[in-house]
């Protein structure tokens, strides 16, 4: 069952958020979850449509229980883009150019980040910048060629698109207190000491034709 709330802004409205056009869907998949407040968004800036599905943008997951779920399965992920490809083709046109998602909201996802972190091969002493450009490539080249963005590559064909080549992402947002430390002891940490909340990335598509 699919539950869309279209919310579309007034001339006011959209003046104080800089002429945004922004749409609000709720999808209830099959597994029971329920995926409430993916943003659909029209930028000023460029004219981008982007797909939000980040808790910074207020997105909420829920049980068939109302009680807030941290983490979906891949296969649910699966479901939500399809889903979502599907009512962005009949009600918008097809019109899309990037899909943000949290790192940490798909459980596959994220402990095969840890994982890729871990295994990176930087030098035991290596001290930990805020903005590691070395992280970074490591974190990008791993989820470009990951299965699960490769499947949204395949379900964005449902609007004539395909992926960018590399996602974008911002650089790796690690817990504060781990900054400067040892590379050696900081990857020894629960989620090689990455910050849960603050990593997403971005896959971006252009005209299939």
């Amino acid at each position: 069952m699919l539950l869309l709330i279209y919310s579309s802004v007034d001339a006011a409205e959209r003046r104080k958020r800089f002429d945004k056009e922004s749409y609000i869907m709720d999808v209830e998949l099959a597994s029971g979850l329920q995926v409430r407040h993916v943003v659909y968004r029209r930028e000023p800036l460029g004219g981008w449509y982007w797909l939000d599905i980040r808790r910074g943008s207020g997105l909420i997951v829920v049980d068939r229980d109302g009680r807030k779920v941290s983490q979906i399965a891949s296969s649910d992920f699966d479901e939500l883009i399809h889903r979502l490809m599907i009512v962005i083709n009949q009600e918008h046109s097809g019109k899309l150019q990037s899909v943000r998602v949290d790192l940490s909201l798909i459980s596959e996802l994220w402990d095969g980040s840890v994982k890729n972190i871990r295994g990176a091969g930087v030098a035991y002493d290596y001290r930990l910048e805020p903005k590691s450009e070395l992280i970074l490539a490591t974190m990008k080249s791993y989820l470009s060629g990951n299965d699960l963005v490769k499947r949204v590559c395949e379900q964005v064909v449902l609007i004539d698109k395909k992926c960018k080549k590399n996602v974008a992402m911002n650089p790796v947002v690690f817990r504060s207190v781990y900054l400067w430390q040892k590379w050696g002891d900081v990857v020894l940490q629960p989620d090689a000491g990455m910050d849960r909340g603050l990593n997403w990335f971005s896959i971006d598509v252009e005209d299939a034709r």
